[in-house]
């Protein structure tokens, strides 16, 4: 995966990414990106990486890309954060 438009790298800590780094991740990236955006948000104690998965995944439910993603990834956090 490689991000257009972002000074960032799929190395860098998920919480550089932003929100579009993680929608870019759920639409053009595979099971390893989706696992990182994972761990993130399971390690994520201040919220802002829930946050962008958040808005992430309402932008995948919207949209024609991948947009069932969105409820297999919010099951598989739904047992660390209730209100996604």
């Amino acid at each position: 995966m490689t991000f257009r438009n972002l000074e960032v790298t799929p190395d860098d800590p998920v919480s550089r990414w932003g929100f579009e780094g993680v929608l870019t991740a759920f639409e053009r990236g595979d099971v390893s990106d989706w696992h990182h955006v994972f761990l993130a948000y399971r390690d994520d104690a201040a919220g802002e990486i829930r946050a962008f998965v958040k808005e992430a995944l309402n932008a995948l439910e919207q949209g024609d890309i991948r947009p069932e993603l969105a409820s297999v990834f919010r099951l598989a956090v739904a047992p660390f954060d209730a209100t996604v």
